[in-house]
């Protein structure tokens, strides 16, 4: 009876068959099996090769030449694949220092950045109106005004019907005052601005929204610089790091149309008006920081001007480690 089944195979297989010795795995299954079937069916003579392989651009391709190697591939694939290491992590959850929490899916700080700006020559009026637009999430909005006709007038300004706050006030440059106004959380959407002076004046508003900002308290330092050059500069000492400045300038120019640009330090030209009759220009700029320190925010111009830059610094939102939550993280 032992050798009935291996002669049957071989007059089937036209291959002679002989009994192997049997050598058992204690790792795997796919050799156990064919031991298993060796025991009973016994190994055909003259197989020599049952796997090979050969090698690509990009992998392997292998040729099974026997059902048992075939099933040998298997186990040993399945045995290479390995689980992702699954661990416990400490996610921060931070607070900013407002008090409130900010959603774990922006466990990081949020950079301020720039997000739109506009600007209109009201003429000789009381007040100036335009159109702003705010997008995003934590926003300022600035305005910087400029009021300009004897006698000086003073001024203030709206967005949405909503009363700016003063952050600069300029009034240095003869029978003209400069302001930078700001406000925190305006409406998102297109919103009016309304740049409104004291008495009928030349009527200047430059406006400039900022995403990311410190909204519970959005502004630091400020300064204010006046002359008569080529080069209107003001400079200023931040009082927090990775802020953004803010610069309004005034060129009394009625001559000369002016076409100046922007020469501080990662400073961006962001608005320039120009009266039509003159040269009369009111510019405005934003610029980035790092670190806290001094920073100068300058202008290139044709001739020597009298002029007067204000500088407002717009804080980020800055953020502290509250607490720690515990997930379950896959690496």
């Amino acid at each position: 009876m032992d050798s009935i089944l291996p002669n049957i195979l071989a007059f089937v297989t036209g291959k002679a068959r002989y009994k192997p010795e049997i050598l058992w795995s204690s790792n795997s299954i796919t050799h156990n099996i064919f031991r298993l079937y060796e025991s009973i069916f016994w190994r055909k003579v003259g197989v020599r090769v049952e796997l090979s392989s050969y090698s690509y651009e990009g992998g392997t391709l292998y040729l099974c030449h026997t059902f048992e190697s075939m099933c040998a591939l298997l186990e040993t694939k399945i045995r290479e694949f390995k689980l992702p290491k699954v661990s416990l992590v400490k996610i921060p959850v931070l607070q900013s220092v407002e008090g409130f929490n900010i959603p774990n899916v922006f466990p990081y700080k949020l950079a301020i950045a720039f997000d739109a700006v506009s600007s209109a020559d009201g003429g000789i009026a009381v007040t100036n109106t335009y159109s702003h637009t705010c997008t995003g999430s934590n926003l300022t909005l600035t305005t910087g005004a400029v009021f300009t006709q004897a006698p000086t007038p003073t001024g203030s300004a709206t967005y949405n019907s909503v009363s700016m706050s003063t952050g600069v006030t300029n009034t240095a440059i003869g029978n003209t005052n400069m302001y930078i106004f700001y406000l925190a959380n305006p409406a998102t959407g297109a919103n009016n601005v309304v740049t409104t002076g004291s008495a009928s004046c030349r009527n200047y508003g430059g406006s400039i929204s900022m995403t990311g900002t410190n909204v519970g308290s959005p502004v630091g330092a400020s300064a204010n610089a006046n002359g008569t050059s080529t080069t209107p500069s003001v400079s200023v000492t931040t009082s927090f790091a990775n802020s953004m400045l803010v610069n309004t300038v005034f060129i009394n120019d009625t001559v000369a149309a002016q076409s100046p640009s922007a020469t501080g330090t990662n400073q961006t030209s962001r608005y320039q008006r120009t009266h039509v009759s003159g040269g009369v220009a009111n510019l405005g700029s934003t610029q980035t920081t790092t670190s806290t320190g001094s920073y100068t925010s300058s202008w290139s111009i044709t001739g020597s001007i009298i002029w007067g830059s204000s500088i407002l610094e717009v804080r980020e939102l800055s953020t502290t480690v509250a607490s720690r939550l515990t997930l379950l993280g896959v690496s």
